[in-house]
């Protein structure tokens, strides 16, 4: 009978595991999926959409180049592939970047389980499904939730390839690396510190087999370097013109544990100063091969943010957390081998920490993607009962905002104010003006070409910065007599 008792527990025990695991990538997916209802597009997300929206492929390459645009195009044509079989709605374009998340989710139930068990594919997933950072990466229509995946990706291979080579993980890891260098420049630094994590144990362990690191490494690198010379990417990115106003290392610890908790940053801060005492104090409970990829996976995120900052502050592209973000998701990987080695104790106390870090970041997110919106519905509406094809919509916003403006109206022409030379060009046309700022028509310009205009109400896309809400004023310019 005891036996019996043994053999049903364990055989529960082998059930619940997996399913809790498995419960618990569902939960994540579904709230990510809660989150892309709605259709409040921010700046960048605008460009996403511009890039793909009615080009092929080559197509949205082309456009990238033309535009002088810092991102290599990788990303962009898979979106456009992903459209293509999805459908353009927003809904679909954000799913995009929910497959992202989720293919990560699927390293902690399959590569992470089979190297560090359960618990830690757990701790792993809680974080990068629902966490601080990755939750809005997820549902936001760029290229993050992949690189993330690719430099996760990269890194566990890197760690098999020490315990056993094959062609076959040699290719992948070749073909993993060279995916995440085509989808963003910064992901350069992140793998250069793979690299140089595999480098050095295989030179400690596996020195005849290092030929096979330098052919991977010189396809990858010289593939990357092609792009980087035929795009102009330094003529784009090597004039200094900005401050380091953007490089500040607790703008990173926002970025990796910032709630709606008093305090969360310190706690961040704190959770990470206690994960690297214990990796030094129970370095014992690691084996030997766990404890050189558990530093890479420490410092990777941190190494790479001060080397990029460093370069940034000679260069006239801007530089922000989450630039860098790639290797977040082994932060918390090195996190989530490191607590259970502890006790059960810190385990529970970890779990308790990231439920309720989880809920906040949803709570926060929902409210991104749903509370900056307002005006939205009355917006879209006033678009389709009043704009017709071939309006002219001024704005004085900053210039780029057309995007935007243009991802609602795609029939419309838009003009930034300052860049208007001949006022008599918009004579007798359908003008819209999107009025925020305190530049208009001089009181000349206004008697000159007889403009007249009435306000027709406050509208606007997403509240997120003071450029996408406005003043509706319908226009008319007579022009001169």
């Amino acid at each position: 009978m005891n036996e019996m008792k043994l053999l049903t527990h364990l055989n529960w025990k082998k059930i619940m595991k997996p399913a809790i695991i498995w419960g618990a990538i569902v939960i994540c997916m579904l709230l990510m999926i809660s989150l892309c209802f709605d259709e409040g597009v921010d700046y960048d997300e605008s460009y996403s959409y511009y890039t793909v929206h009615g080009n092929n492929v080559i197509q949205v390459a082309q456009t990238m180049l033309r535009d002088k645009d810092t991102h290599p195009p990788l990303w962009h044509c898979w979106l456009r592939i992903w459209t293509l079989v999805f459908g353009e709605s927003w809904f679909a374009f954000k799913l995009c970047s929910v497959a992202g998340t989720v293919c990560t989710l699927l390293l902690g139930a399959t590569k992470i389980k089979k190297h560090w068990g359960y618990k830690t594919a757990l701790l792993f997933i809680l974080p990068v499904g629902l966490g601080p950072a990755f939750l809005h990466t997820s549902v936001n229509v760029r290229m993050y939730s992949w690189t993330i995946f690719l430099t996760t990706f990269s890194a566990l291979l890197a760690y098999e390839l020490i315990q056993k080579q094959t062609w076959q993980k040699w290719m992948l890891f070749t073909v993993v690396n060279l995916l995440g260098l085509y989808s963003h420049f910064f992901m350069v630094f992140a793998i250069m510190l793979v690299y140089l994590y595999l480098f050095i144990e295989l030179l400690a362990t596996r020195q005849k087999k290092l030929w096979r690191f330098f052919i991977s490494g010189f396809m990858a690198g010289g593939a990357f370097l092609f792009w980087v010379f035929f795009s102009g990417f330094f003529g784009m990115a090597g004039h200094k013109e900005t401050s380091l106003r953007n490089v500040n290392f607790p703008e990173l610890i926002n970025l990796l544990f910032k709630t709606n908790i008093q305090g969360s940053e310190l706690m961040g801060v704190i959770l990470l100063v206690l994960v690297a005492a214990a990796l030094l104090i129970f370095r014992k409970r690691f084996a030997k091969r766990d404890l050189p990829f558990l530093i890479t996976c420490l410092l990777l995120l941190f190494v790479s943010y001060t080397i990029i900052a460093v370069i940034s502050s000679s260069a006239d592209h801007f530089f922000t957390a989450r630039h860098i973000m790639h290797g977040i998701g082994l932060l918390w990987l090195a996190i989530a081998i490191i607590i259970p080695r502890i006790n059960i104790q810190a385990y529970v106390c970890m779990l308790v920490f990231l439920s309720v870090s989880c809920m906040s970041t949803y709570r926060i997110c929902h409210a991104q993607e749903y509370d900056t919106i307002p005006y939205l519905a009355e917006t879209k509406q006033f678009i389709a009962d009043n704009m017709q094809p071939g309006d002219i919509v001024i704005y004085n916003t900053p210039d780029q905002y057309y995007l935007v403006y243009a991802y609602y109206m795609p029939d419309q022409t838009f003009v930034h104010f300052p860049s208007i030379k001949d006022i008599q060009e918009y004579a007798g046309r359908r003008i819209w003006f999107f009025y925020r700022s305190t530049l208009f028509f001089s009181q000349n310009d206004i008697d000159t070409y007889g403009i007249t205009w009435e306000n027709m109400g406050h509208y606007g896309f997403q509240i997120n910065s003071d450029c996408t809400d406005f003043d509706v004023y319908k226009m008319e310019i007579r022009g001169a007599q």
